[in-house]
């Protein structure tokens, strides 16, 4: 089977982020489908809405961007794109343009750590599910990681076009195009009149308003030293909880798709584009919260390369992103923004994690 969306520097797996806002809710009616795309189960909970019906056009949305950006698929836009490196550029849909644009943005604002044409070294790779995968010769790393350079990725806005300008390059926008699904999923429910919901794809989870009027949804954040075990979220460990309305949050972790080297190490799926191996950050999880899904899902990846130090500086300069650390050494570092926001278990994980909150 192929893969989708394998994020190269931090794809959300479906047990990052548990949304626990459904229950509780007493008699409210809450339209609610779960389904399977993009390669993870995805549930969509529409609040005030009695007609699942309601919640057929942003799942046919969904499988519509995925048949576009998905680089798996030989089918899709994205593929082309790639099919056709070196030689012309392609036409392709506003969807699949605006979506190629907005991660050359991002691969701007962070100087390289967030790259969409890293796809040759997620193609060597090829990190999947725990304990299977094997190192690549260094020669084939360096050759690979020659391939990696957004800055010869051309648009053209009046044809539509995108163009790669070396043969071999390849986009993957594993870790953009969940955020990008997310965000046009939520314009579908507005259209609908749909006031509150969550959309939770696979772990980016995307809130529109709150629970009530005067309550937040509530979202569980998980324990990356004890993942879920079957992907049940009855099985979750949880270090605590977002208290967040109106957002988008995305987490990104080493600990969903890995494997063990024979020198001992723990190979990772997020991986650095200026080595061409996992990244070695000193980061252990990564979760962001912004207005903008695409915005989260970009800078998890971006933030989890970068490191702490350099992330909190990315977000000192920046309006509007919060975000969640948990080091390898077991610290729990906050922006001072989500003093109100996450609340920490601390009787379960008090002896565990240290918890700060810090000014970028």
């Amino acid at each position: 089977m192929k893969r989708k969306y394998i994020k190269p520097a931090g794809l959300l797996m479906a047990v990052c982020i548990a949304v626990t806002g459904l229950a509780g809710c007493g008699k409210e009616k809450v339209a609610t489908r779960t389904d399977f795309a993009l390669d993870t189960v995805i549930t969509i909970a529409a609040y005030g809405q009695s007609d699942e019906g309601i919640l057929k056009e942003p799942f046919n949305r969904i499988r519509e961007l995925d048949g576009k950006l998905n680089a798996f698929s030989e089918d899709s836009e994205i593929s082309k794109i790639n099919a056709a490196a070196g030689l012309e550029p392609v036409a392709v849909s506003e969807d699949t343009f605006n979506a190629v644009k907005k991660g050359l943005e991002y691969s701007e604002k962070t100087g390289g750590a967030f790259d969409i044409t890293i796809g040759p070294l997620v193609d060597l790779w090829k990190i999947e599910a725990p304990g299977e995968g094997v190192v690549p010769e260094q020669s084939d790393i360096d050759a690979a990681r020659a391939l990696v350079d957004y800055r010869k990725v051309v648009l053209d806005e009046a044809a539509h076009s995108v163009f790669l300008k070396d043969p071999g390059m390849k986009i993957n926008l594993g870790a953009i195009a969940k955020g990008y699904i997310g965000d046009a999923v939520k314009s579908v429910l507005q259209s609908e009149g749909v006031e509150r919901a969550i959309i939770n794809l696979g772990g980016n989870v995307v809130l529109l308003g709150g629970k009530s009027n005067r309550e937040p949804f509530t979202v569980s954040l998980e324990n990356p030293e004890d993942p879920l075990s079957n992907g049940s979220i009855s099985d979750a460990s949880t270090l605590g909880v977002l208290r967040e309305r109106d957002n988008s949050i995305v987490t990104s972790g080493d600990y969903e798709r890995y494997f063990i080297g024979p020198d001992g190490k723990r190979y990772h799926h997020i991986l650095d584009p200026k080595t061409g191996y996992p990244a070695e950050s000193g980061l252990h999880q990564v979760t962001v919260i912004t207005d903008v899904s695409a915005d989260a899902d970009a800078l998890s990846t971006s933030f989890f390369v970068m490191g702490l130090d350099q992330a909190m500086a990315y977000i000192g300069e920046t309006e509007g992103v919060e975000a969640v650390f948990v080091t390898t050494d077991n610290r729990i570092v906050a922006t001072k923004g989500m003093e109100d926001a996450f609340i920490f278990d601390e009787q379960n994980y008090g002896n565990q994690y240290t918890l700060e909150f810090t000014e970028p």
